[in-house]
């Protein structure tokens, strides 16, 4: 290959960019049932309309996370990050979805 003899001559290659690559996460309208998303970086993330039921989010952080008609149903957000009222609101869930304790007096809804 070309740039392997550059590379034995002392070339250096360099990033093009000075930021570092940010990729978003979309599972818009997907079925992820009972997948572990432990501790997973979800800002920005598109999950919407997702079937994310049992899914385990434990120390997810979900700053931004796209979630209305987003199911919910028995997953596991103990100690998840960044999560808003508005945010769950807009989702589905019951009360098998086991909540962070700053969201624990929330209701279940119907995702709206």
């Amino acid at each position: 290959l070309p740039w392997h003899d550059d590379l034995r001559k002392g070339a250096v290659m360099t990033a093009l960019s000075e930021k570092p690559a940010r990729f978003v996460l979309n599972l818009s309208g997907a079925r992820i049932r009972r997948t572990s998303l432990k501790r997973a970086n979800l800002t920005d993330a598109n999950l919407e309309a997702a079937d994310c039921s049992y899914v385990d989010f434990t120390g997810a952080n979900m700053l931004r996370t796209r979630l209305k008609g987003t199911i919910l149903v028995g997953a596991d957000l103990t100690d998840v990050r960044n999560l808003t009222c508005e945010q769950l609101a807009q989702a589905i869930f019951d009360r098998t979805t086991k909540l962070p304790s700053y969201l624990s007096d929330m209701s279940p809804s119907s995702g709206q």
